[in-house]
């Protein structure tokens, strides 16, 4: 206020949570996670058994695990933020990238059952990463313009030259032969869309000219991506699969306005998506007298 008296301001809290959405609307929905606190970055494990992803809330950010059978949820491990996670291709280790203080992002591999972890990388990567095999990881370079291969037993990043300052890319996807990765870019030196480079040669191919559209998952042949405009930014949800061997995508299912997309069971049938609960208000804070 004028008089330095009063202070207006705006309090903003998000909540998510995940939930199981089948793709025909025919099957039972099933929400994962309730209450408060934010759920997201969330991946099925190999087998679709389990889900792993962030749980942020007051006391701090972690990794959890989550089983479909039973529903029970149990912390992997914790850190100061998690922007990525991602299952080994035998399920055994989950990757997770981590700020490390100023130092930067790094990423941690923790083997479940053991507890185990162990973290490289720190300062060279970005936000996303994937799996190429069970030694080797696929990831996102400081400022996303750019991916590099990185040895889970020395941490040696190595970065894919071919892929250097094409533009903004994401959500990288390796398919379970480990020979191609399926990519989103947010155009510059190429057309925006879905790609597929090959990691034998880095060779680059456009499979469709579309903004924003990400790769979420192989199907087990590696014939198919599963690929989605997954909500964000007010835009509406859909998943499409895509032949590798060629052709228009397939559109699966068009989600209403509102939830986010998070993952696809590799059978492509049921959906991992974030329902998001924005809630804000204003306060005026005022000056007690004795204070002046």
């Amino acid at each position: 206020s004028d008089d330095g008296r009063h202070i207006a301001y705006v309090r903003r809290e998000l909540e998510s949570n995940l939930r199981l959405l089948p793709l025909d609307h025919r099957g039972a929905e099933r929400e994962l996670t309730t209450g408060s606190g934010v759920n997201q970055h969330a991946r099925f494990s190999p087998d679709d058994s389990a889900v792993a992803y962030v749980r942020s809330e007051s006391r701090g950010v972690s990794l959890m695990r989550l089983r479909l059978d039973s529903g029970s949820s149990t912390v992997v491990t914790a850190a100061e933020e998690l922007p990525d996670v991602a299952w080994s291709p035998d399920g055994r280790s989950i990757a997770a990238l981590s700020q490390v203080g100023e130092s930067g992002m790094g990423v941690t591999v923790v083997r479940l059952g053991t507890g185990a972890g162990r973290r490289f990388g720190v300062g060279e990567v970005g936000s996303e990463l994937t799996w190429v095999d069970p030694g080797r990881l696929v990831l996102q370079r400081p400022g996303n313009r750019s991916f590099a291969l990185a040895s889970v037993e020395t941490g040696r990043v190595v970065e894919l030259d071919r892929l250097r300052e094409q533009g903004f890319l994401f959500s990288p996807r390796v398919s379970p032969d480990g020979r191609w990765l399926a990519f989103c870019l947010n155009g510059h030196e190429r057309i925006a869309g879905l790609y597929l480079a090959s990691l034998a040669d880095t060779t680059v191919r456009l499979v469709d000219a579309a903004h924003d559209l990400e790769p979420l998952r192989w199907s087990p042949d590696g014939r198919i991506v599963y690929a989605a405009h997954r909500g964000l930014i007010r835009e509406v949800p859909e998943v499409y699969a895509y032949l590798v061997a060629g052709g228009p995508g397939k559109l699966l299912d068009r989600l209403p306005l509102g939830p986010v997309i998070e993952d696809i069971t590799r059978d492509g049938r049921r959906l991992l998506v974030r329902d998001e609960d924005r809630r804000s208000d204003v306060w005026l804070l005022e000056e007690s007298p004795s204070s002046r």
